[in-house]
C-alpha cells in the first residue's frame, strides 16, 4: 500500500477548487490563482479512486484546515469591501465571520470528515485516513531545534514518518527546500516531501 500524507495547504486547495468547480459547471476555471490549485484537486480526486494507494491526514491537519478556511473567508470579505490588498494585514484582527459564515465553515469541514475520511464509522472504506498526531517528541524536537522546522510542520512530518508514509505532499516550497537538505534527510528516513504536481505523477 502506497501511503501519502496530505499537508493542510493541499487539502485546502482541493476544497477551494472543488467548490469553485461545482459552482461553475458550465465555465472553465481560468483564474490564475485557482489554476494553481488544480494539481491538488486532481491528485486527491485521483487518489480516492486508485487501488493500492492510501491518503492520510491528522487531527492537526483538520484543525489547521478550519483556520485556513476562516482566513480565506475573511480575505473574501475584505476584497468585497473594496479594501486594498496592502492594507489587509491591518484589518485581519478587526474583522470576524458572522454566525452563518462560521456555521458554513464548520459544516463544510464536518461534511468532508463524514464523506471522505474514516473519522466517523461508515459502511464503505474511505480513502482518507485520519491519524492521531505524533507523540514522538524526540523526533519533533530534533526537527525543530536542529533543522529549524516550524512546530506544526515538525509534528506533521513526525506523524507521517511514524505511520510509514512514503510521501508528504505540500505546496509549501520552503518546506520542500528545507527537507531536501542532507541534515533533515537523516531524520526523514524514507519519507519524500513533494508537490501535488509530483504526487499526481506517482498515482498515475
Amino acid at each position: 500500500m502506497l501511503r501519502f500524507f496530505i499537508d493542510t495547504n493541499i487539502l485546502a486547495q482541493w476544497l477551494f477548487y472543488k467548490k469553485l468547480k461545482e459552482k461553475r459547471t458550465d465555465k472553465p476555471i481560468i483564474s490564475p490563482r485557482y489554476q494553481r490549485f488544480k494539481a491538488a484537486y486532481e491528485f486527491i480526486e485521483q487518489i480516492k479512486e486508485k487501488k493500492g494507494v492510501e491518503a492520510c491526514i491528522s487531527r492537526l491537519v483538520v484543525s489547521e484546515l478550519i483556520h485556513s478556511l476562516n482566513l480565506e473567508a475573511i480575505a473574501e470579505k475584505l476584497y468585497n469591501e473594496g479594501l486594498p490588498f496592502s492594507s489587509w494585514r491591518l484589518h485581519l484582527q478587526n474583522i470576524s465571520l458572522d454566525k452563518t459564515e462560521a456555521d458554513d465553515i464548520r459544516n463544510e469541514v464536518l461534511k468532508f470528515l463524514e464523506d471522505e475520511t474514516d473519522f466517523t464509522p461508515k459502511k464503505r472504506k474511505p480513502k482518507i485516513k485520519v491519524l492521531d498526531d505524533s507523540r514522538d517528541y524526540y523526533l519533533v524536537s530534533e526537527l525543530m531545534l536542529k533543522c529549524s522546522i516550524l512546530t506544526q510542520d515538525a509534528i506533521l512530518l513526525s506523524t507521517a514518518i511514524n505511520n510509514s508514509c512514503e510521501y508528504f505532499v505540500t505546496s509549501d516550497k520552503r518546506l520542500r527546500t528545507d527537507c531536501s537538505k542532507d541534515l533533515i534527510k537523516t531524520y526523514l528516513e524514507d519519507l519524500q516531501v513533494i508537490s501535488s504536481e509530483n504526487a499526481l505523477t506517482k498515482t498515475r
